[in-house]
Protein backbone atom coordinates (compact mmCIF):
# COMPACT_ATOMS: atom_id res chain seq x y z
CA UNK A 1 0.00 0.00 0.00
CA UNK A 2 1.36 3.56 -0.80
CA UNK A 3 1.35 6.24 1.67
CA UNK A 4 -0.61 9.80 1.15
CA UNK A 5 2.71 11.47 -0.56
CA UNK A 6 3.42 8.46 -3.10
CA UNK A 7 -0.55 8.21 -4.11
CA UNK A 8 -0.02 12.45 -4.69
CA UNK A 9 2.93 11.85 -6.80
CA UNK A 10 1.48 9.15 -8.77
CA UNK A 11 -1.88 11.15 -9.30
CA UNK A 12 0.07 14.53 -10.59
CA UNK A 13 2.46 12.55 -13.03
CA UNK A 14 -0.89 10.21 -14.66
CA UNK A 15 -2.80 13.69 -14.23
CA UNK A 16 0.27 15.42 -16.27
CA UNK A 17 -0.16 12.77 -18.17
CA UNK A 18 -3.45 12.70 -18.90
CA UNK A 19 -3.92 16.33 -20.00
CA UNK A 20 -1.13 16.37 -22.42
CA UNK A 21 -2.67 13.39 -24.02
CA UNK A 22 -5.33 14.87 -24.27
CA UNK A 23 -4.71 18.18 -25.65
CA UNK A 24 -2.25 16.77 -28.13
CA UNK A 25 -3.31 15.12 -31.77
CA UNK A 26 -2.69 12.07 -32.55
CA UNK A 27 1.23 12.82 -33.73
CA UNK A 28 1.90 14.42 -30.32
CA UNK A 29 1.12 17.75 -31.23
CA UNK A 30 -0.99 20.54 -29.67
CA UNK A 31 -1.26 24.06 -28.82
CA UNK A 32 -0.36 25.73 -25.50
CA UNK A 33 -3.76 27.12 -24.24
CA UNK A 34 -2.21 30.97 -23.47
CA UNK A 35 -0.48 31.56 -26.32
CA UNK A 36 -1.05 29.06 -28.95
CA UNK A 37 2.67 28.11 -29.36
CA UNK A 38 2.53 24.76 -31.34
CA UNK A 39 4.54 22.42 -28.55
CA UNK A 40 5.10 18.75 -29.09
CA UNK A 41 4.07 16.14 -26.31
CA UNK A 42 7.44 16.17 -24.36
CA UNK A 43 7.48 19.81 -24.31
CA UNK A 44 3.92 20.30 -23.43
CA UNK A 45 3.17 20.92 -19.37
CA UNK A 46 0.16 20.20 -17.68
CA UNK A 47 -0.86 24.04 -16.94
CA UNK A 48 -3.26 24.75 -13.84
CA UNK A 49 -5.69 28.09 -14.07
CA UNK A 50 -6.05 27.74 -10.20
CA UNK A 51 -3.24 26.97 -8.26
CA UNK A 52 -2.03 23.92 -7.59
CA UNK A 53 -1.76 23.60 -4.61
CA UNK A 54 -4.91 24.10 -3.95
CA UNK A 55 -6.47 20.66 -4.13
CA UNK A 56 -10.18 21.32 -4.90
CA UNK A 57 -8.69 21.67 -8.46
CA UNK A 58 -5.76 20.50 -8.59
CA UNK A 59 -6.85 17.21 -10.63
CA UNK A 60 -9.86 19.36 -12.12
CA UNK A 61 -10.13 18.81 -16.08
CA UNK A 62 -11.10 22.03 -16.68
CA UNK A 63 -8.55 23.90 -14.60
CA UNK A 64 -5.58 22.58 -15.97
CA UNK A 65 -4.57 22.59 -19.97
CA UNK A 66 -1.70 21.82 -21.75
CA UNK A 67 0.68 24.61 -22.32
CA UNK A 68 4.03 25.95 -22.67
CA UNK A 69 6.96 26.63 -20.01
CA UNK A 70 7.14 29.83 -21.12
CA UNK A 71 3.51 30.37 -19.92
CA UNK A 72 3.39 28.26 -17.28
CA UNK A 73 6.74 29.24 -15.48
CA UNK A 74 8.38 32.31 -16.43
CA UNK A 75 5.15 34.39 -17.33
CA UNK A 76 3.46 32.74 -14.07
CA UNK A 77 0.60 31.17 -16.24
CA UNK A 78 -0.40 33.97 -18.27
CA UNK A 79 -3.29 34.27 -16.29
CA UNK A 80 -5.21 37.06 -18.92
CA UNK A 81 -4.65 34.31 -22.39
CA UNK A 82 -5.24 31.47 -20.53
CA UNK A 83 -9.00 33.08 -18.62
CA UNK A 84 -9.45 34.62 -22.46
CA UNK A 85 -8.63 31.26 -24.02
CA UNK A 86 -10.77 29.02 -21.09
CA UNK A 87 -13.85 31.96 -21.88
CA UNK A 88 -13.90 30.66 -25.35
CA UNK A 89 -13.85 26.79 -24.43
CA UNK A 90 -16.94 27.71 -22.54
CA UNK A 91 -15.43 27.49 -18.68
CA UNK A 92 -17.24 29.38 -16.49
CA UNK A 93 -14.36 31.06 -14.97
CA UNK A 94 -16.44 32.45 -12.11
CA UNK A 95 -16.77 29.05 -10.46
CA UNK A 96 -13.24 28.17 -10.88
CA UNK A 97 -12.52 31.33 -9.41
CA UNK A 98 -14.98 30.45 -6.41
CA UNK A 99 -13.48 26.83 -5.97
CA UNK A 100 -10.24 28.40 -6.05
CA UNK A 101 -11.11 30.26 -2.70
CA UNK A 102 -11.98 26.78 -1.40
CA UNK A 103 -9.49 24.10 -0.44
CA UNK A 104 -9.81 20.11 0.46
CA UNK A 105 -7.90 17.39 1.91
CA UNK A 106 -8.09 14.31 -0.67
CA UNK A 107 -7.61 11.02 1.50
CA UNK A 108 -5.72 8.34 0.56
CA UNK A 109 -8.50 5.91 -0.50
CA UNK A 110 -9.34 8.84 -2.97
CA UNK A 111 -6.00 9.43 -3.99
CA UNK A 112 -5.73 5.61 -5.12
CA UNK A 113 -9.15 5.71 -6.53
CA UNK A 114 -8.05 9.01 -8.78
CA UNK A 115 -4.71 7.03 -9.69
CA UNK A 116 -6.50 4.13 -10.58
CA UNK A 117 -8.85 6.29 -12.83
CA UNK A 118 -5.96 8.99 -14.26
CA UNK A 119 -4.49 5.60 -15.46
CA UNK A 120 -6.94 3.81 -17.11
CA UNK A 121 -7.94 6.98 -18.96
CA UNK A 122 -4.37 7.00 -20.00
CA UNK A 123 -4.31 3.88 -21.55
CA UNK A 124 -7.75 5.02 -23.60
CA UNK A 125 -6.74 8.25 -24.70
CA UNK A 126 -3.12 6.36 -26.43
CA UNK A 127 -5.38 3.92 -28.01
CA UNK A 128 -5.82 6.91 -30.47
CA UNK A 129 -2.28 8.28 -30.52
CA UNK A 130 0.62 7.55 -33.11
CA UNK A 131 2.97 7.68 -30.19
CA UNK A 132 3.83 5.93 -27.12
CA UNK A 133 3.82 7.54 -23.54
CA UNK A 134 5.11 5.42 -20.38
CA UNK A 135 2.61 5.34 -17.74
Amino acid sequence: MRNRSQLKKECDRLFSILIRLRDTNNQGRGKCISCSTILSYSEMQCCHFEVRSNMTLRYDKENCNGGCNRCNVELNGNKNEYEKALIKKGVDIDELKKLGKSNILLMTYELDELRQEFSKLCKEFLKDKEFNVMI
